[in-house]
């Protein structure tokens, strides 16, 4: 049986994908990719909103102006990490041949296999820096196309690039305040021997998971778990407030959480 990332269900929608990236980590490590997934696929499915714009302009309304009409919708497959993942996609066929016509975003997605090069770079590189530019760097090339279009594959894969650092970004950077958490778990994720993440996701009173940011560090270091918490409180996280922490008994995580939070801190 194929690998299933994620369900049909939670792709339905641009507007469920949004909502289900608060909820995607079931764990700090566990489910780091479906996280990754869903933002990807949330900023692909508006790349394919805006080609089919382009080519046939708004839904039910008339646009003589524009090369093909819409028809519809369907759903394709992706590859993601030796899976498939399914999501929803415009359809729009040409009113000269009455074939359909592809959209470049998906075409440029399906041929590469985008969804797991966003997700493997983000493990790999510190999203919550300047270095993020380089966590949704895509493979170079091009698709033939009429130039000043731009539909080619380098300007396809710059749009993605500034959809994805636009939606990780506004992540990295959401306001925490109005969030009513009793734990909080931090946990390192080792990628290589000398390459680490740090993360850390909340629980609210009725037990459901925020996702709250990672930081990269090469050892699970007092210094590199600081400047994680550092970050959630300057993203609006109380200090004061009494919380259960979750680690995993590593004495940098405890050092560094009982100087921020208090030494009481259980």
């Amino acid at each position: 049986m194929k690998k299933t990332t994620t369900s049909q269900a939670a792709l339905a929608s641009q507007n469920d994908l949004c909502g289900a990236v608060a909820g995607a980590w079931k764990a700090v490590g566990q489910s780091f990719d479906q996280f990754c997934l869903l933002a990807g696929v949330s900023a692909l499915s508006e790349m394919m909103e805006s080609d089919a714009l382009k080519l046939a302009g708004e839904a039910h309304a008339r646009n003589a102006d524009k090369p093909g009409h819409r028809w519809g919708t369907t759903r394709g497959r992706l590859g993601f990490q030796g899976g498939k993942v399914e999501l929803e996609r415009p359809r729009v066929r040409s009113k000269a041949t009455g074939k359909e016509m592809p959209l470049p975003s998906w075409q440029e997605a399906a041929e590469v296999g985008w969804l797991d090069e966003w997700a493997m770079n983000l493990m790999l590189i510190n999203v919550t820096t300047r270095k993020f530019g380089r966590a949704v760097r895509l493979p170079e090339a091009g698709v033939p196309s009429q130039d000043g279009s731009g539909l080619s594959k380098s300007a396809v894969s710059r749009r993605f690039k500034a959809l994805t650092e636009a939606r990780m970004g506004e992540w990295m950077a959401s306001d925490l305040s109005h969030l009513d958490l009793l734990v909080i778990q931090i946990d390192g994720l080792h990628m290589t021997d000398k390459l680490l993440m740090i993360g850390a996701v909340g629980i609210d009173i009725e037990g459901h998971k925020h996702p709250l940011g990672v930081v990269e560090g090469a050892t699970e270091n007092a210094a590199t778990v600081q400047a994680l918490l550092d970050n959630l409180i300057e993203r609006g996280l109380d200090p004061e407030a009494c919380r259960l922490f979750i680690v995993d008994g590593a004495k940098a995580l405890s050092k560094a959480i009982r100087r921020t939070f208090g030494a009481d801190i259980p």
